[in-house]
């Protein structure tokens, strides 16, 4: 039971930490102030951050 239970929750908060950074949401709302705020591209911006990787 505790084992079914530990690949569920591993299962379950797979794709939250397969998620690039360019895809939060508050991600997308900072490089859109920076688009507006300093004329930087939103593409490239976007590209940028989905290279970006967590380091624990």
């Amino acid at each position: 039971m505790k084992l079914a239970l530990a690949l569920y929750l591993l299962l379950a908060v797979t794709p939250v930490f397969a998620q690039s950074y360019a895809g939060r949401e508050e991600v997308q709302s900072f490089i859109d102030d920076v688009v507006k705020r300093h004329g930087f591209k939103s593409a490239e911006l976007k590209r940028l951050f989905s290279k970006v990787q967590r380091v624990d």
